[in-house]
């Protein structure tokens, strides 16, 4: 029953799947098993529509529909969406310039699955993502690279790092961080004075035409997305 009002969840919000990829428990056939556990791959575009997603499981699981049963949620691992700023626009015409002078095409596009740009952009840190080498078939045995996609992707990597240093916009945005920063520092000083303490306390970007498959279900408007929760009934 539970796994079958987990994947009830796929299209209830927009860009968000909800998958019970692994169900596993019991010893023997012939024993009633003690316990079960279901893992769980939940992905969003946004970050709303996670929480909502995470707080309906919880909903779920707390609903148990079996006597004397119950069913504890363990957290595997999380990330939390790329979703479009603002601010990583600047950085893609960037990378895009960029590109063009080097003899290439780049584009920001959308995709599955998620590494420590999703951890920054959620923070409201300008990202950019895929920058690297061109391949594809990831996570599979068919997972490939075009060796001779390293050098101009490593020139670009190079050439952009040059153009945001440059750019008086960019340089406006580490000045405003900084400033951000010295306020929370300055405030849990003053906080910890009182205590007799003193503590100083996304875009994508792939090449134009050039579709990469992830392995993973199909995202929104340029995001990535996730989280993974392991579902453990106990008795």
């Amino acid at each position: 029953r539970l796994v079958q009002d987990l994947h009830a969840l796929n299209g209830r919000w927009p860009g968000v799947t909800v998958n019970v990829g692994v169900i596993a428990g019991g010893t023997r056939p012939n024993v009633v098993p003690e316990g079960c556990v279901l893992e769980v791959d939940v992905r969003a575009t946004a970050r709303d529509h996670l929480e909502a997603a995470e707080a309906e499981i919880r909903r779920l699981a707390a609903a148990t529909v079996v006597p004397d049963t119950t069913v504890e949620i363990a957290e595997m691992a999380r990330h939390w969406p790329m979703e479009k700023l603002e601010r990583s626009g600047r950085l893609v015409e960037h990378a895009q310039a960029v590109a063009r002078r080097l003899g290439f095409e780049v584009r920001d596009a959308s995709t599955g699955g998620a590494s420590d740009a999703n951890t920054t952009a959620g923070m409201g840190v300008p990202t950019l993502d895929g920058l690297g080498p061109i391949g594809g078939g990831d996570h599979s045995p068919a997972e490939y690279l075009e060796v001779g996609s390293i050098v101009p992707r490593t020139t670009l990597v190079a050439g952009l790092l040059l153009a945001i240093a440059r750019d008086p916009l960019v340089a406006g945005w580490r000045r405003d961080g900084r400033a951000l920063h010295d306020l929370i520092a300055g405030t849990r000083v003053d906080r910890d004075a009182g205590r007799g303490r003193n503590r100083h306390g996304g875009r994508l970007i792939r090449p134009a035409g050039v579709e990469r498959d992830h392995g993973h279900s199909g995202q929104g408007a340029d995001a990535r997305i996730a989280n993974r929760t392991r579902v453990e009934p106990g008795g």
